[in-house]
């Protein structure tokens, strides 16, 4: 008689293990009806969405309509039980909470989604996550706290993603919707937008980005979207981006940035405090440069501007930078309005290179001259004379205040030309023999 008991108990266990379960979790298509144009089964551990439509619970009739109450979702008993999810297609929202806690290692979310809300996938074991470009939103918390989620692919698509902060946002970046998920490796296929929200929370906040490819998809790179990823040290920008938004890389791990072609802006602090960043090469479409775009870079050695017009930038745009040290590369035409133009001509040493290779123009050999400062008369000495050299001399405002051609020696020394600056008022000047460029300082 106990083995029959042991045998009937053993039976009923598996019986109940292999039969189904079924949800309606759709809107009614009929108010008052109990069916449901999308349904999740659950079987043998395997969770099926499927259907047309939204993913909803908690629905209730009251006063002639269907109104939804974000309760939980009716398999939130058993989710213990659950170790794979299908969504088929036809589904076209992935509702709250929808598999929080599910011990998730995957899952396709199929073409037909378009919002995937809060915390939808939030404490799951999954390590990768594509975003299909159908989806048009995304909810507060939505892939949060994914400790294992390290790679994140956002489909290229022309529509803009927007994220959600929830109701509850603050600067602390909590309701961010990867949070706590420790991603690396990031591609962005499209632009993506904050929801209307007076807290500058992160679009990436609480991850540990490492590598950054933004497609050509993207028109934009918004403000605050890798603020603080201090881990951050490769980015790849699409040629379609025109704006790099405020903030956008401020306090990154930038060791080296190339801006492509197509970006008409640097926005406010855009590579504020990027520390490790030690070249930069700004395009020629780039007309402005917001305030503290640069400032901090404590670590920056080389700026290429290939504007022949100096970009418009401010006074505190470098602020922090050793201008002493850092070399400012720009295109032969533009050599003496750099020099000429307030903030540019900071920088100690600029130079004229070939913009088709980066090859700097200026002969290594520098002018030799003495004596800097100068107070009468300054004599350039050791020079390789050229025919038809010219020798000029800039104020600071880029107006020539000296200029003659060399042809015969105004010195009894052979090799030495010498400019009387006696009369000449106290400052700063350039002082130019082709393409080599000086500055003179008059006491």
């Amino acid at each position: 008689m106990k083995k029959l008991s042991i045998f009937l108990v053993c039976g009923l266990l598996f019986t109940a293990n292999l039969s189904a379960q079924t949800w309606n979790i759709g809107q009614p298509a009929v108010p008052g009806s109990l069916t449901s144009a999308v349904t999740a089964t659950l079987q043998d551990g395997t969770l099926t969405i499927s259907g047309t439509g939204g993913m909803h619970w908690g629905w209730r009739f009251h006063d002639w309509s269907w109104i939804e109450f974000p309760l939980s979702p009716p398999w939130s008993s058993v989710r213990h039980l659950i170790h794979t999810v299908i969504i088929e297609d036809g589904v076209t929202n992935i509702n709250i909470n929808a598999f929080m806690g599910i011990a998730l290692t995957s899952v396709t979310i199929p073409n037909s989604v378009t919002f995937i809300r809060e915390s939808a996938f939030a404490n799951t074991q999954l390590t990768s996550v594509t975003i299909p470009n159908s989806v048009r939103n995304i909810g507060s918390r939505t892939f949060g706290n994914n400790t294992n989620l390290t790679n994140l692919i956002i489909e290229d698509g022309e529509s803009e993603l927007r994220f959600s902060s929830g109701s509850n946002a603050t600067d602390n970046n909590a309701n961010s919707p990867f949070f706590g998920s420790p991603i690396e490796t990031l591609y962005i296929g499209r632009t993506i937008v904050r929801s209307t929200s007076t807290h500058t929370w992160l679009l990436f906040g609480g991850t540990n980005l490492r590598e950054v490819t933004i497609g050509n998809s993207v028109t934009a790179t918004r403000q605050d979207a890798f603020r603080d990823s201090r881990n951050l040290t490769s980015v790849t920008i699409g040629n379609s981006v025109t704006s790099i938004g405020n903030r956008a890389f401020q306090n990154t791990g930038l060791t080296s940035i190339n801006i492509p072609n197509s970006v008409t802006a640097i926005g406010i602090s855009a590579f504020r405090n990027c520390t490790a960043l030690t070249s930069v090469t700004i395009p020629s479409n780039v007309a402005t440069i917001g305030d503290f775009a640069f400032a901090g870079c404590t670590g920056l050695r080389s700026v290429t501007s290939l504007r022949p017009a100096p970009p418009a930038v401010q006074r505190n745009t470098f602020q922090g930078v050793n201008v002493e040290l850092c070399t400012l590369y720009v295109v032969p035409d533009g050599l003496l309005r750099y020099q000429t133009t307030e903030v540019w001509r900071e920088f100690w040493t600029i130079r004229a290179i070939d913009p088709t290779s980066n090859v700097d123009v200026v002969n290594a050999t520098e002018i030799q001259f003495f004596p800097n400062p100068v107070t009468h008369e300054l004599r350039i000495i050791n020079h390789d004379w050229q025919a038809n050299d010219v020798v000029e001399l800039y104020d600071m405002s880029g107006r020539l205040v000296f200029s003659e051609r060399v042809g015969v020696f105004n010195t009894p020394q052979q090799g030495e030309f010498v400019i009387d600056m006696s009369s000449f008022k106290s400052g700063n000047y350039i002082l130019r023999i082709g393409n080599r460029v000086a500055k003179v300082v008059k006491k």
